[in-house]
């Protein structure tokens, strides 16, 4: 559920599709995938332990890779995923995110025979079941 979310809200945005188009993947991206490119991964879920019964509360940890053709670009577009998720929520039109909060950012990779400069970004959520 939540690399949907967050995939579907990255495609949403405007800016974000004016460096990716609409290149955004969960899981995985397709072998010949033009770049750049954004993957989401969730990583863990966790449930809240509820004294009174089954946990309607989950800790969810997800990772967004940022795929490029320079180191700028990869940073660009890892600088607007941090800007759209950080502290973002969505509870007011059915949505189940709660909060999200970004906890890291890494050079993922670069790989010399393709000439790709990868980012990930790491995120916590907290989601509604």
């Amino acid at each position: 559920m939540i690399k949907n979310s967050v995939t579907a809200l990255l495609i949403a945005d405007a800016t974000m599709a004016g460096y990716v188009s609409n290149r955004i993947f969960p899981v995985y991206a397709p072998q010949e995938t033009e770049l750049p490119f954004v993957v989401v991964q969730k990583n863990t879920q966790v449930g809240s332990d509820f004294k009174d019964g089954v946990s309607n509360l989950d800790t969810a940890d997800f990772q967004v890779d940022v795929y490029a053709e320079t180191e700028l670009s990869a940073q660009n577009i890892a600088s607007r995923v941090r800007a759209l998720l950080d502290r973002h929520e969505d509870l007011t039109t059915g949505g189940k995110i709660q909060s999200i909060a970004f906890v890291q950012e890494a050079d993922a990779s670069f790989e010399f025979d393709a000439e790709i400069f990868a980012k990930s970004l790491d995120f916590r959520a907290r989601v509604v079941r």
